[in-house]
């Protein structure tokens, strides 16, 4: 919860503090012996509060459009009057961190020969007032910080590393910080990962060194059949399997095409049932139980596959019904004439040729297609998506296909 009024007044803030320390490790380091830091800042971040220093002052009441967050009642984040100056003042402070740590660097003599990563742990956040869509002017990506949306999960990732790392190179090899292990061992010189660090069958490590890919060798560099990430907060599940994005919220698929679509607005999963499989197939595969109820996520439903009919249609005639829309699409329904108008139209040509195949005698009609003693069935037609067609069975209503072509 806000506290007094003279919070700002403190003389001590947290990410200076954070810095200085970083700062004070980082002197007594030398070429030695190797090391290794990871200097965790959380600018910019929630609440957009700082020292009115120099760095403030540059951006206060230079905004044309400021934003004002007057707080929220439960939160425990401050409000303020110029939110947009305190994000860009967090910005510019971080970058003069990263200045200062490559100063040490040099004045030690260790820069030449250290790797100096900058990445972050999410996208973009809007809590305590920060304002994304007035700093994320060009909107390429969708999601916010809590989002499996590439604008939640997708993040920067600068590496120097002269002599080995050529300045200005851009790669799109996708990878993720669990790779970063392995990658370090590479760096390292240790050749026994995972060995080393497994103590126990319980100690399993997914990680792909991307040591090639930072090194020009890229024809050498393993790559992750699919990326997976799932967030409780928000009920959503992501995988990335190439060009392939498959965004899960609360159990609903929807599947992108990056390669066409980086903003992900066009869910094309109806069209590709088969890639929507292969991926939710990934979540069972890689999705562990909780071992706490909060941190639950909804699986999405597993794909049914049109590929057997259910074990009680053996031994039974049935007829199956397929009249053809204007829209081009194949309905399946009650053979009973009270469903259907009386002049049906002919079935499509890729039903009439036999759109089922079974292991026993099909006998075919203008407009019906009779299946006797069906057992295995087999989809021949050019079709991409199923659901809701409905097949007559001994007075029962059973729901089994309804084809669309892609």
């Amino acid at each position: 919860m806000p506290t007094a009024a003279d919070y700002t007044k403190r003389p001590q803030y947290s990410a200076d503090l954070i810095h200085n320390k970083a700062m004070e490790w980082l002197d007594k380091q030398s070429n030695a012996q190797p090391f290794l830091g990871i200097f965790t800042y959380t600018l910019p971040h929630a609440e957009l509060a700082q020292p009115e220093d120099s760095l403030l002052l540059a951006y206060k009441n230079h905004f044309c459009q400021e934003h004002k967050f007057a707080g929220q009642f439960g939160n425990r984040y401050h409000g303020t009057e110029i939110a947009h100056a305190q994000f860009a003042a967090m910005i510019t402070r971080l970058d003069a961190y990263v200045g200062q740590i490559l100063a040490k660097l040099k004045e030690k003599g260790l820069d030449e020969n250290t790797i100096v990563i900058f990445t972050s742990d999410n996208g973009p956040h809007e809590e305590g007032g920060a304002d994304p869509t007035f700093f994320n002017r060009d909107g390429l990506l969708k999601g916010l910080k809590r989002s499996t949306h590439e604008g939640g999960i997708r993040v920067p990732f600068i590496v120097r590393w002269p002599g080995k790392v050529k300045s200005g190179e851009v790669s799109d090899h996708q990878f993720a910080f669990y790779d970063m292990l392995p990658t370090f061992c590479d760096v390292a010189g240790i050749r026994d990962f995972p060995k080393a660090y497994q103590h126990n069958e319980r100690d399993l490590y997914d990680g792909i060194s991307i040591y090639p890919t930072l090194t020009g060798n890229t024809e050498a560099q393993q790559c992750h059949d699919a990326l997976y990430w799932e967030f409780h907060e928000t009920d959503m599940l992501g995988v990335r399997m190439g060009d392939w994005k498959l965004v899960v919220e609360r159990g609903n698929c929807r599947l992108y095409d990056l390669s066409k679509d980086l903003h992900e607005d066009n869910n094309v999963a109806a069209a590709h049932p088969d890639v929507v499989k292969k991926m939710v197939d990934i979540i069972y595969r890689e999705h562990t139980k909780p071992a706490y109820p909060m941190f639950n996520v909804t699986l999405p439903k597993k794909a049914v596959t049109p590929t057997s009919l259910p074990h009680q249609l053996r031994g039974s005639s049935t007829e199956f019904f397929c009249a053809h829309s204007s829209e081009g699409r194949a309905n399946g329904g009650f053979t009973y004439p009270d469903f259907f108008p009386r002049e049906r139209p002919p079935c499509p040509a890729p039903l009439r040729r036999g759109l089922f195949s079974t292991d026993r005698k099909m006998t075919e009609a203008p407009n019906r297609v009779a299946l006797h003693e069906p057992r295995i069935v087999h989809l021949l037609a050019p079709f991409s998506y199923f659901s809701c067609c409905k097949i007559w069975w001994k007075q029962k209503l059973v729901v089994l296909l309804h084809s669309q072509r892609g």
